[in-house]
């Protein structure tokens, strides 16, 4: 990924090509159109997956995480011997507020700790609504139950809980199916 291949460029004409009326040079150019639209979190991810490809570190990151990845693979297709879907749940805590976790990047690393053996084994998966929770104002809480309802018995803040479901790789049939089966159950 080179940072100017989708989204927003600048010094781009028309036709894709480099407008040099705009961009004085190719330094120029990966200046004004890398990260350009990307939030903060997006471009530390890419940052250090860049990082982590570099000539420096290939050995030291990429070709660990190649092992680490045979063995997901490995682990899950003895599961899939067994099973036909995986189900969790989508992220280990209640959703948090826009803009919550961006001060603690761990924080948002932890959150997708679910959702990570997926592309590593090449499984398909598919979140959809499995429940709602009710959390406090510091979003993270659960509320008591003293002060989960208005006076006319409505939850104050309701929000959804991720239902993660997983199946073996190319079998998108049997994910779909399980997963309209849930949303019929629970609808």
């Amino acid at each position: 990924y080179d940072g100017i291949r989708f989204g927003p460029s600048v010094g781009i004409d028309s036709d894709g090509k480099a407008d040099e009326n705009t961009a004085s040079g190719l330094q120029d150019f990966y200046r004004k159109n890398r990260g350009r639209g990307f939030g903060a979190e997006v471009t530390r991810r890419i940052l250090i997956g860049t990082f982590a490809l570099s000539s420096g570190y290939y050995d030291a990151y990429y070709l660990r995480a190649q092992k680490v990845r045979a063995k997901v693979k490995a682990e899950l297709d003895e599961i899939w011997s067994r099973f036909d879907i995986i189900i969790c749940p989508t992220t280990p805590t209640p959703p948090f507020k826009i803009g919550a976790f961006t001060d603690d990047p761990v924080d948002m690393y932890r959150a997708d700790i679910f959702a990570l053996f997926q592309p590593m084994a090449g499984c398909p998966a598919i979140s959809i609504n499995g429940g709602w929770t009710e959390i406090d104002d510091d979003g993270k809480t659960p509320l008591k139950k003293s002060k989960a309802k208005d006076f006319m018995g409505k939850a104050l803040t309701r929000l959804p809980i991720g239902l993660q479901i997983t199946a073996a790789p190319f079998n998108e049939s049997t994910l779909f199916r399980a997963a309209r089966a849930f949303e019929r159950e629970h609808s």
